[in-house]
């Protein structure tokens, strides 16, 4: 995989902390999204819930 990526001009060194700021920054983002949706979810009045269903 090194020797095709040196074919680009622009280039990148593959570091581990490329790999772990990747992931951390996706489970973070994750995180959010689960969390805003439990927020909504929680705040909604069972009611609402039991009448839809």
């Amino acid at each position: 995989m090194r020797h095709w990526l040196d074919g680009f001009e622009n280039r990148i060194d593959l570091s581990p902390t490329l790999f772990l700021a990747t992931a951390l920054g996706t489970a973070a983002l994750g995180l959010l999204i689960v969390t805003g949706h439990v927020l909504n979810i929680a705040r909604t009045p069972p009611a609402h819930a039991l009448r839809t269903e």
